[in-house]
C-alpha cells in the first residue's frame, strides 16, 4: 500500500495504492465549521442531490445509470465532526481491469453530476423535491427523538456542549427553507468548503489526477482549516442533573463526563484502554457489576467523544433503580482511578484494539477512513497503531481517570416504575 497527497490548489487529492480490491473506492469530502441552520442546510444538501440531477431527473435515471458503471455503489451523507459539519460522497466501482477501460473518467462524469450539476431552475432547487425530502427528514428527527437513550444524549449534549449545532433543535425551521435559499448555500459551501477528495485502488495516478482537475469543478483557494477537536476548559464542582418525563415502556440513564484535554498518545490509544476496562464489553466493570453481579439494568456501556473530550455512561434502567445504578457508577469509574481493576483487561483491550486495526484493511472505505483520521484528527499510521498500544500502562489509565470529571446527569423517565 502506498499513499500520497497532492495538494491541488482548492483541493487536497489523496491516492492510496492497493491492489488487495478488484474495485476502486472514492471518497470527496467538503466540510466546513457551521452556524446558525447551516448545519441544517447540509443534511438537507445529502438527500437532495442524491435524488436527482440536470441530467438525471430522478432516482431511477441515477440508479440505471450506476448500474451501466458495472453496478457502481455510491451514497452522499453528512456527518459532524467536531467543529465541522462534512458532506460526504463515497462511490466504488469495478477496476479498469474488469470493465470498461473509460469506466474511471465515466465515474467522475458521474460524480461531477451529483455534485456540480444539480436539478436547478431559476436559481432554486425543485420546491417540490425538496418538499418530500424536507417531510422525511422531519419525520426521521421526530422518531430519533422517542428513543429514550437518543433523547437522553441529545439533551446531555445540548447541556454540556451548547456551542455544537443539533438540527432536531431546528425542526421548526425545516418547512422555511426554499429552494432559492438552501440553492445559494450550495454555491456558498463550494466556494468556502474544504475539499479532500480520498482514492484507494490500483488506479493510474496521472489519470486520478487528470480526472479530478477536469470535473471536480472547486476552483477557489482555501484557507488552511482549524483542528476539529473542541477542549473542555470549564469543570463542575458538582454535577447538573435533569429529569425527562417521557411515555415509554423503559428509562434511560446518561452520565456526560469531561475530560481535561487528553494528550495525541491519551486520546488514541490510553481512552480506548480505559473505555474497554469500564465499559465497552461484556467483560467491563459497568456490566459485571451494574448488569450481572446486581441485575440494575438492561443494558449499560460507556464511551469516548474524543473529538468533545466527553465521556458517556448510558443504560438502560427502571426508574426506580436509578440512584443505585449511579452510585455503581461513579463507585467503578472511581476503582479505575485507583488502580483496582485486573491488569489483563488491559492486555484484552490492547488485543482488541490491534484485531480492529487489522480488520480496517479488509475495506477499501475503511483504509480510506484510516487516511481521513490522519489528514483530519492527526491519528496514527496502521503499523504505528498496533505498535504505539502496546505502550499503554496500568499508570496510564489511572492517570487518564483522574482527568475525567463529572458533569451532568439525565435520566429519560419512562412509566416503567416508579420511584
Amino acid at each position: 500500500m502506498n499513499y500520497k497527497k497532492y495538494e491541488m490548489g482548492p483541493y487536497n487529492l489523496h491516492i492510496i495504492k492497493n491492489d488487495k480490491f478488484k474495485t476502486n473506492a472514492i471518497e470527496i469530502k467538503i466540510k466546513t465549521i457551521t452556524k446558525n441552520k447551516e448545519a441544517l442546510y447540509i443534511q438537507l444538501l445529502s438527500d437532495l442531490l442524491i435524488k436527482s440531477t440536470n441530467k438525471y431527473k430522478n432516482s431511477r435515471q441515477l440508479e440505471i445509470a450506476s448500474e451501466e458503471l458495472y453496478n457502481a455503489v455510491y451514497s452522499l451523507s453528512s456527518k459532524v465532526s467536531g467543529k465541522y459539519k462534512i458532506l460526504d460522497l463515497s462511490i466504488s466501482f469495478l477496476n479498469e481491469k474488469y470493465a470498461d477501460e473509460n469506466i474511471v473518467e465515466d465515474v467522475f462524469k458521474f460524480i461531477h453530476e451529483i455534485l456540480f450539476n444539480p436539478d436547478v431552475h431559476n436559481n432554486a432547487f425543485d420546491e417540490n423535491r425538496l418538499n418530500q425530502v424536507k417531510a422525511t427528514l422531519k419525520d426521521d428527527l421526530k422518531f430519533n427523538l422517542d428513543i429514550p437513550s437518543f433523547l437522553g444524549k441529545k439533551k446531555l449534549n445540548n447541556i454540556m456542549n451548547p456551542e455544537i449545532l443539533d438540527i432536531c433543535d431546528m425542526i421548526d425551521d425545516i418547512d422555511d427553507i426554499s429552494g432559492e435559499e438552501l440553492y445559494n448555500y450550495y454555491l456558498e459551501l463550494l466556494k468556502r468548503g474544504i475539499v479532500d477528495i480520498f482514492v484507494c485502488g490500483d488506479v493510474d495516478e496521472n489519470k486520478i489526477k487528470e480526472n479530478v482537475t477536469k470535473y471536480i469543478e472547486i476552483n477557489t483557494i482555501k484557507r488552511k482549516g482549524v483542528s476539529h477537536y473542541i477542549k473542555q476548559d470549564k469543570f463542575r464542582k458538582r454535577s447538573r442533573s435533569t429529569i425527562i418525563e417521557k411515555d415509554v415502556s423503559q428509562s434511560s440513564l446518561n452520565i456526560g463526563y469531561k475530560l481535561n484535554t487528553m494528550t495525541n498518545f491519551e486520546t488514541q490509544y490510553t481512552s480506548y484502554v480505559y473505555n474497554y476496562i469500564l465499559g465497552s464489553g461484556m467483560n467491563s466493570l459497568l456490566f459485571k457489576d451494574v448488569r450481572e453481579k446486581h441485575s440494575l439494568c438492561y443494558t449499560i456501556n460507556s464511551t469516548f467523544a474524543r473529538l468533545y473530550n466527553i465521556m458517556y455512561v448510558t443504560a438502560g434502567i427502571d426508574s426506580k433503580n436509578y440512584k443505585k445504578t449511579l452510585s455503581l457508577v461513579k463507585k467503578n469509574i472511581k476503582k479505575i482511578s485507583e488502580g483496582k481493576f485486573d491488569e489483563k483487561a488491559i492486555e484484552e483491550a490492547k488485543e482488541f484494539f490491534k484485531a480492529g486495526n487489522l480488520s480496517i484493511l479488509d475495506s477499501q472505505f475503511g483504509i480510506i477512513g484510516r487516511f481521513v483520521s490522519i489528514e483530519y484528527l492527526d491519528q496514527d499510521s496502521f503499523d504505528k497503531r498496533g505498535k504505539e498500544i502496546d505502550k499503554v500502562t496500568k499508570e496510564d489509565v489511572m492517570k487518564l481517570a483522574k482527568k475525567i470529571h463529572l458533569d451532568t446527569i439525565v435520566l429519560v423517565k419512562g412509566s416503567d416504575t416508579s420511584e
